[in-house]
């Protein structure tokens, strides 16, 4: 890594670092998007089990799987109660 530090230390390969870092976050964002929010999450009820997952993962820094059971889990009991 010392030679990103060098690298990094100029101010125009910096700014042109972070906005690389940027277009990558956008197209991340952009690939979360389509394929999955929009094929995920069709209603409500769908809607609340990502924010509390996504609640779960940030604020509370919870186990990346038990997040994904809390998913399945909420998933199997709204479908099997009609929600």
């Amino acid at each position: 890594m010392p030679f990103w530090n060098r690298l990094a230390a100029h101010a125009g390969v910096a700014r042109s670092m972070a906005g690389v870092n940027a277009a990558v976050v956008g197209l991340l964002a952009a690939a979360l998007y389509d394929p999955l929010w929009v094929s995920a999450v069709v209603g409500p009820v769908d809607f609340a089990i990502a924010l509390v997952s996504f609640i779960l993962l940030v604020a509370m820094r919870a186990p990346a799987l038990a997040v994904v059971a809390f998913c399945v889990a909420a998933r199997l009991i709204c479908t099997a109660t009609g929600w």
